[in-house]
């Protein structure tokens, strides 16, 4: 999950936050980049709410490239 969308998760409400959930337990939201988190302070709060926080996008890229997942671009 990006900076920005890292953020705007944490100030989610109602239908919004519903849907995030439902996202978030079915594991299409795989975590946030730790380091956007504590420059920003938000890193209590996203760990509190169920995200994992982890290093740079870059390693998790390669984490799921390395277990046979494909990339898309568009």
């Amino acid at each position: 999950m990006g900076g920005a969308c890292s953020r705007k998760t944490t100030k989610l409400e109602g239908p919004a936050r519903d849907n995030f959930e439902k996202l978030l337990r079915s594991g299409a939201i795989d975590s946030a980049c730790i380091n956007y988190a504590k420059n920003k302070r938000i890193d209590q709060e996203l760990t509190k709410i169920g995200i994992k926080l982890h290093p740079p996008a870059g390693d998790r890229v390669a984490y799921y490239i390395n277990n046979g997942y494909q990339v898309l671009v568009f």
